[in-house]
């Protein structure tokens, strides 16, 4: 079945590092480097978000305090887009509402400077994750919702009522058609949306209705 939503996706994840100080960059992309990724350097969150595609997933490291445009303004962007990555917000002040705002945003999470390297590491993948488990989410709901779309909504009425546990009789009933007809609408759903069952209808169906608000911004 297509739905399942428990399966990590399959797409290139990506490491993006944003940060308008030269020889951090260069630091930080250099020790990732050295351990097994393959960092993407923006020295602006205008560069950056001229590049950044909503379909990318894997993780956003960025300075907060940068000008003309900030971390915030970068979340904002990434949010608007709708994008899958995991931020993580990187400062050098101690600033607790800030933090506060950006976790409310949806920020994986903020560390404060200076970085410990080891931790970062450790960070990035868990944000990694995070970013792949979230896209193929909403990738199972998309298509979850484009399979629904195929029905009629004769088809999905009848659909609807099977998997409720109503007999043919009571769907008959309620519908005004005949048994006959209820079965045929009922053979002809489940094979536009390739499920072998109502059972299964009854996932795609409340997979479709975005469990977790899941298809929200960087929830």
């Amino acid at each position: 079945m297509g739905t399942d939503a428990n399966h990590l996706t399959d797409k290139t994840t990506v490491l993006y590092l944003v940060d308008d100080d030269a020889m951090l960059l260069e630091a930080l992309s250099a020790f990732l480097t050295e351990h097994g990724h393959a960092p993407i350097t923006f020295s602006s969150v205008d560069e950056f978000c001229n590049q950044v595609s909503p379909d990318d997933v894997g993780c956003v490291i960025s300075d907060l305090r940068m000008r003309p445009i900030d971390g915030f303004g970068l979340q904002q962007q990434l949010n608007e887009k709708g994008s899958s990555l995991s931020l993580v917000m990187l400062t050098g002040y101690a600033d607790v509402q800030a933090a506060v705002k950006l976790m409310a945003n949806g920020a994986f999470t903020v560390i404060e400077k200076p970085v410990d390297l080891e931790d970062l590491l450790v960070v990035v993948r868990q944000a990694i994750d995070k970013s792949q488990k979230l896209s193929s989410d909403r990738d199972a709901i998309l298509s979850a919702r484009r399979r629904l779309d195929k029905l009629t909504p004769e088809e999905l009425a009848v659909l609807d009522c099977a998997a409720e546990g109503k007999p043919n009789k009571v769907i008959s009933e309620e519908l005004s058609l005949s048994n006959r007809t209820v079965d045929r609408r009922r053979h002809s759903a489940l094979q536009k949306i390739a499920a072998d069952s109502v059972s299964e209808f009854a996932v795609i169906r409340a997979m479709a209705n975005d469990p977790g608000n899941v298809l929200s911004p960087n929830e």
